[in-house]
């Protein structure tokens, strides 16, 4: 079994006041996953999406795909977007017990785009867990 670490995903957290539920929706019929669509106790409302191809090609496919669907949102979701006060890319790895480093860039062009829609990236690294690490495991979360 490799213990080497791997890309797993990128999710979209967006954090706001008003409820997103209307952007869930449209984003869902754009072949999207809601992981989370919640009231917090902290007084905010966090969602959590993520694009159904976008683990495929490592983090710059995943930003392209969901910047697809984001740059072209209808005009009556556009009050959604502006007013969240975070929009997060967050590119998720499992991390592994040894084994080779993992590289993989954000083009500049994606990066541009995501900077151009308001938009910030976090890196996610989990912890090594060899039972998440098996062949066949779906990973954390």
């Amino acid at each position: 079994m490799s213990s080497d670490g791997y890309y797993l995903n990128t999710d979209l957290e967006l954090t706001s006041s008003e409820n997103l539920s209307a952007l869930a929706a449209f984003l869902q019929k754009k072949r999207w996953s809601v992981h989370h669509n919640d009231w917090l106790s902290e007084g905010c409302w966090l969602s959590t999406f993520e694009h159904s191809l976008g683990h495929r090609g490592g983090p710059d496919e995943a930003a392209r795909l969901m910047l697809k669907a984001l740059e072209h949102l209808p005009e009556t979701l556009m009050p959604s977007w502006t007013g969240c006060s975070a929009r997060n890319f967050n590119i998720g790895y499992q991390s592994g017990a040894g084994g080779r480093p993992i590289e993989q860039t954000l083009s500049n062009e994606v990066l541009k785009r995501i900077a151009a829609i308001g938009g910030s990236i976090t890196v996610t690294i989990y912890a090594y867990d060899p039972a998440l690490c098996a062949p066949g495991s779906s990973g954390p979360g």
